[in-house]
């Protein structure tokens, strides 16, 4: 069983090494494709090519068609002032890309680009005017970074598969209506900004994403309301910036980032956001932490103001009634009173515990930070605060 084992594994050892012999790479200097007959004749003028190692140049062509040989390119697709082209056909057994840079396109579509998995590097599209990302399905990872820039997409439909970003996410100054599409992204490493994009009604459809390398940046978005769908997130490294949201009223939904990654925190120019206060920024501002806040509604217009309403209830709970934290002391009343009693920190470690509550606690002791107070008789009824 071993022996036949060993030689069945030595026969796909030496059947991927003949594919490799046989794989041969071109083009290392690029391919500028200036003229359709390019593409038609690349079977015969490149027999054996499989693997562009260059960059290819869009000049003069709408398509691949001829090309389908090419497995991986190494460099990126670049299409500067491109109007004619249409599509990426010609490319459907295309794995792997370096990059995809497109500047001024109009009315084209991913369509060709069936098979790639991988991006190397970046996607990069500025001022490029297409429906949505429809031909790129099976991508999983980009590299680099996801940029779109002016224009752009109605919507993310296409990047159904797509797990990771390596850089940042960026949509700016986009017409795009609806965030739809990107249903199972979990990882960005660099920052998510969504920036100047007027017709975006939610964040909803970025649920999916847990962590975010670099900051966020959340900027003139004239039609959102919250911030609901980026509540996931709970590990962020960067900036937090939430500025110029015309409708904006609750940011609760980054009450749970850890605010020890926060390097700053600006949340300015938002006329309808009156409510601050949420665990992340009182734990950013309690460290001290770099910030601007101001031009907002009242209570929300400067460090002092939040922080004034930093020292208690940060959420909606129902047991404000009968517990009361002010500055280093705890009063506890009502049904509370003589029954257990836990205190926790966000990550679910116990700091104190009473199997029957007095009526006064003293918390001058415990480290500055966020925490919480569980009632084992009452379920589902806590209390989250800051202890400066």
């Amino acid at each position: 069983m071993t022996f036949r084992l060993l030689n069945f594994l030595l026969f796909i050892l030496l059947s991927s090494l003949t594919h490799v012999g046989m794989a041969q790479s071109c083009l290392s200097e690029g391919l500028y494709l200036n003229d359709q007959s390019q593409t038609l004749n690349f079977a015969s003028d490149y027999p054996d090519c499989t693997t562009i190692d260059g960059n290819i140049y869009i000049q003069g062509v709408s398509n691949f068609e001829g090309m389908e040989q090419i497995t991986q390119i190494n460099g990126t697709i670049i299409c500067n002032e491109c109007g004619g082209f249409t599509s990426f056909e010609g490319l459907n057994n295309v794995i792997t890309v370096g990059g995809i840079s497109i500047d001024e396109g109009s009315s084209f579509s991913f369509e060709g680009l069936d098979n790639l998995n991988f991006v190397t590097n970046n996607i990069d599209l500025d001022e490029a005017s297409f429906e949505d990302f429809t031909g790129l399905e099976s991508l999983i990872t980009i590299g680099g970074y996801l940029e779109i820039n002016e224009n752009g997409p109605n919507n993310l439909n296409g990047l159904q598969s797509l797990i990771s970003i390596g850089g940042n996410l960026r949509i700016t100054e986009s017409s795009i209506t609806s965030l739809e599409g990107m249903s199972s992204l979990s990882s960005i490493g660099g920052t998510l900004e969504v920036s100047d994009c007027t017709l975006i009604p939610s964040l909803s459809d970025l649920e999916p994403i847990g962590f975010v390398l670099g900051g966020l940046t959340i900027d003139d978005c004239d039609l959102l309301i919250d911030l609901s769908g980026i509540d996931n997130i709970g590990s962020l490294q960067g900036e937090i910036r939430i500025e110029g949201n015309a409708l904006l009223n609750d940011i609760s939904a980054i009450a749970n980032f850890n605010s020890d990654g926060f390097t700053y925190l600006e949340i300015d120019f938002n006329p309808m956001l009156s409510a601050c206060s949420v665990a992340s920024v009182c734990g950013h501002l309690l460290s001290n932490g770099e910030n601007l806040i101001s031009d907002n509604l009242e209570n929300c217009n400067s460090a002092e103001e939040v922080l004034s309403f930093c020292s208690v209830n940060l959420d909606e709970v129902s047991i404000t009634d009968q517990i009361r934290v002010l500055q280093d002391e705890i009063f506890i009343t009502g049904e509370a009173l003589n029954n257990p009693l836990v205190i926790y920190t966000t990550t679910g470690q116990i700091v104190r515990y009473y199997e029957q509550a007095p009526s006064y606690l003293w918390i001058e002791d415990l480290p500055s930070g966020i925490y919480v107070i569980n009632l084992p008789d009452q379920p589902g009824k806590h209390l989250r605060f800051v202890h400066p």
